[in-house]
């Protein structure tokens, strides 16, 4: 799945323009290194403190410019005309030296999850995410039944980095019964990343009469299972009402690369009144007949 869908699942419909413009900042095929006059050399920290200073560098940054950073949070930093993308961005990414491992750091993030400030919130998922500490999947989990639904979202978002198989049955449940859809969508994003096939059915039954954002999302995490069975669910879904919906099953079919799809692919393209949606539909006709 590209890196514009996932980060459209994020925050809905509202950010698949930054995921369009992240692809932008660089020529296709190059990435400039860094002069080096224009970073400071990285002083080796403990996580602790390395956690703390990506926190406090989080805070007060854009939701686009956190989801800018946070796509590119493996010290995978692009430039463009050797100029830093953005300072801000710049200030959290020369914070992580690692991904955390001490067991000390996990209550600090889960704490963080309930921060106002989205982009602390975010990275903090984040973090946990990426740290192979079993404390941390844990507090990921408790955090997922939260009172509060902006943490929950939160939860769900770090156990899609982390990818542990025993998250599968909790973010079923909350993609089927958590009343926030902020937390389904991100539920849905989530069970995409972990890639088991036993979350194609509830997937499936989420696409089939969920709200529009929870259809488009469900549509996309089945694209990355890439298991055979959703097949008949997103063919279905190319009838979809919404635009973004259809859009996103054209494409989640042409990862799933089942010849089964060509035939409706191919009215898609011919028929749709959305020029999105044929564009997708033209995509994974291509990757299917490859």
């Amino acid at each position: 799945m590209s890196s514009s869908y996932r980060m459209g699942l994020l925050t809905g419909a509202s950010l698949v323009t930054l995921a369009l413009l992240a692809a932008a900042w660089l020529p296709r095929g190059e990435i400039l290194a860094p002069h080096p006059t224009m970073v400071p050399a990285l002083t080796p920290v403990d996580d602790m403190a390395m956690v703390r200073s990506v926190l406090d560098a989080s805070r007060g940054t854009s939701l686009l410019l956190c989801e800018m950073a946070a796509a590119q949070v493996r010290g995978n930093v692009w430039w463009r005309n050797r100029e830093p993308v953005d300072d801000q961005v710049r200030d959290v990414l020369l914070q992580v030296a690692r991904d955390p491992t001490d067991p000390a750091v996990v209550p600090v993030l889960v704490a963080a999850l309930a921060d106002a400030d989205r982009c602390v919130s975010r990275t903090s998922a984040r973090l946990l995410g990426r740290t192979d500490n079993p404390q941390a999947v844990q507090g990921l989990l408790t955090a997922l039944r939260d009172s509060s639904a902006a943490v929950r979202e939160m939860a769900a978002l770090g156990l899609g980095v982390a990818e542990p198989a025993e998250a599968l049955d909790p973010l079923v449940e909350a993609l089927s019964a958590d009343g926030a859809e902020g937390v389904t969508v991100m539920a849905a994003w989530a069970l995409g990343q972990i890639e088991d096939p036993r979350a194609v059915e509830p997937l499936a039954r989420a696409l089939s009469r969920g709200p529009d954002g929870l259809r488009a999302a469900s549509a996309i995490a089945l694209g990355e299972i890439e298991d055979a069975a959703a097949v008949e669910p997103l063919l279905g879904a190319l009838s979809d009402p919404v635009a973004e919906v259809r859009r996103a099953a054209a494409w989640a079919l042409g990862e799933v690369e089942d010849r089964r799809a060509l035939a409706d692919l191919s009215r898609t393209l011919l028929s749709d009144d959305d020029p999105a949606v044929r564009r997708a539909a033209a995509r994974s006709l291509g990757e299917i007949g490859r």
